[in-house]
């Protein structure tokens, strides 16, 4: 496997994956990432509670709502 860098790396930066639907809700991040890779996420965004986390999932919702309308307009 390769990884190519959009920019350059620091020496001793922190490289990140994404190991859930970005997209997804938080009770379903967490349920994959269970399923998946067996642990608990305590991200900041999964540590969310009450009006923040309902906020964030509805964020998350319409950012997936634009990117299938984008991806839509991409096959035209």
């Amino acid at each position: 496997m390769q990884a190519y860098a959009v920019r350059d790396i620091v020496a001793g930066e922190e490289l990140q994956i994404s190991y859930a639907d970005t997209f997804a809700t938080r009770d379903i991040r967490r349920e994959r990432l269970k399923k998946l890779f067996r642990f608990d996420c305590q991200c900041a965004a999964c540590s969310q509670e009450g009006d923040e986390l309902k906020e964030s999932d509805r964020r998350r919702a319409a950012l997936a709502r634009l990117y299938d309308e984008i991806a839509q307009y991409g096959n035209a």
